[in-house]
């Protein structure tokens, strides 16, 4: 006896302006829809830092032809503090391409690295915009640093050391770097992929990267220690040149990323 009374209204049908008193009209909220905003991106399926990636991978492999050879030199010159011919004092191209190479490799993955570990410490993930601006800033931070620890060790070792001695220095610290950067690949990628496995790589980054550091300050304690007296300056050397830069770094990298992005 009663039919169903289907519905006639629409969303056309309602109101997009209401008129307050006659005098103007606001305009109805959920007629406006809701504001754009860029989708989160996870850093590894960023098509700029994958290139970075692979490029890194392929500069390495073009540069390294013979590979037991290097990690052979690599492995003596971490600890020999005795003089040798070195793969990396080779006069040739090929051997100035190799270096160069290792210390990009140890450059990228350490920003890497750095870049998954600030992202996960601010607790979301950023726009690919703001990821790419932070990723050259974390890059040219370590660079950089690359870059001072070389002036800074060969001033050192010009103060501290004759020549003999500063070049076995260097070569440890050429040594330990590339063969950190070759480590450090698989906790790099699996920042970027795996970012909630970031505090296992961030660990094992760290763990790695103070395996490093310990095996070259270890032979420069080898090559510089004399006597008591010369303590005093190794223990100098390593609050002003190993630990304060980065510890600096770092909180700059937070604090920039909190306050900027």
């Amino acid at each position: 006896m009663f039919g169903l009374v289907r519905d006639q209204s629409h969303i056309t049908d309602a109101p997009h302006e209401l008129e307050v008193e006659g005098l103007c009209t606001t305009v109805v909220s959920y007629t406006s829809g809701m504001p754009a905003s860029e989708r989160p991106e996870l850093p590894g399926y960023n098509s700029a830092i994958l290139s970075l990636v692979v490029c890194t991978m392929l500069l390495v492999v073009f540069s390294l032809h013979h590979y037991p050879r290097y990690f052979k030199s690599l492995a003596q010159n971490l600890w020999n503090v005795r003089s040798r011919t070195n793969v990396f004092d080779d006069s040739s191209l090929h051997g100035t391409r190799a270096l160069g190479a290792m210390s990009v490799q140890v450059v990228v993955y350490e920003s890497l690295l750095m870049l998954s570990a600030v992202m996960s410490a601010q607790g979301s993930y950023y726009g690919s915009s703001d990821m790419l601006r932070l990723t050259g800033i974390i890059l040219l931070i370590a660079g950089g640093y690359y870059l001072w620890q070389i002036l800074a060790y060969r001033f050192i070792g010009y103060v501290f050391a004759d020549k003999g001695q500063t070049e076995q220095w260097m070569q440890g610290f050429y040594s330990s770097q590339g063969l950190l950067g070759f480590l450090l690949l698989i906790p790099a990628l699996l920042g970027l992929f795996y970012p909630a496995s970031i505090k296992t790589v961030a660990l094992a980054g760290i763990l790695l990267y103070s395996a490093a550091r310990i095996m070259f300050i270890c032979k420069g304690f080898r090559i510089f220690y004399h006597n008591s007296f010369s303590l005093v300056y190794f223990i100098l050397y390593l609050c002003s040149v190993e630990i304060i830069p980065i510890v600096a770094i770092y909180n700059g990298v937070v604090s920039f990323c909190r306050i900027s992005i």
